[in-house]
């Protein structure tokens, strides 16, 4: 199907077959059909769009829903290497995560560090210390955003615990 839209070579490739996870779908659309009848009710009395219902009243009721889903999509697509490994051949438009997986599997740190004036033993140290960084770097975004959504977590686990 990619090939036939033409999007080999192209970001897009990466991302539109992903787009709509069916299981988070269902737990969204669980989400949205807990919202109080009344709420929608009254705000469409008040002359309320759609639109504006959706987004000013059953977004931020499903809050910590929301952000749970927006935090999984965003580790599925930070994470993703295999539909990159398929779809792309240009090293350049490679996800980190693909990078990744290529010094990891294949041992192959060769581009990144260069035999010159050092010796085969600081070489060697080299390459475990690109393979160590690439690690980090490729896990520090995931870790960087995670203590903004936590909040959402705890809330949304808040608001089924407290009766009344």
């Amino acid at each position: 199907m990619v090939r036939n839209l033409k999007l080999l070579e192209s970001r897009l490739s990466i991302i539109l077959p992903l787009l709509v996870n069916t299981w988070w779908l269902i737990v969204m659309r669980t989400s949205f059909s807990g919202v109080p009848d009344s709420l929608i009710e009254s705000a469409k009395m008040d002359g309320a769009s759609e639109f504006r219902i959706v987004w000013q009243i059953v977004i931020p009721v499903c809050r910590a829903t929301v952000a749970v889903i927006a935090l999984f999509y965003a580790v599925r697509f930070w994470n993703e290497w295999f539909n990159p490994s398929i779809f792309l051949t240009d090293r350049r438009k490679w996800p980190i995560q693909l990078v990744l997986r290529d010094i990891l599997i294949k041992n192959d740190t060769r581009s990144m560090t260069q035999v010159g004036v050092i010796g085969q033993t600081s070489q060697e140290a080299y390459r475990l210390l690109v393979k160590y960084c690439t690690i980090v770097v490729a896990t520090v975004p995931v870790l960087v955003a995670y203590p903004f959504v936590q909040k959402c977590f705890v809330s949304g686990m808040m608001v089924g615990s407290i009766k009344g």
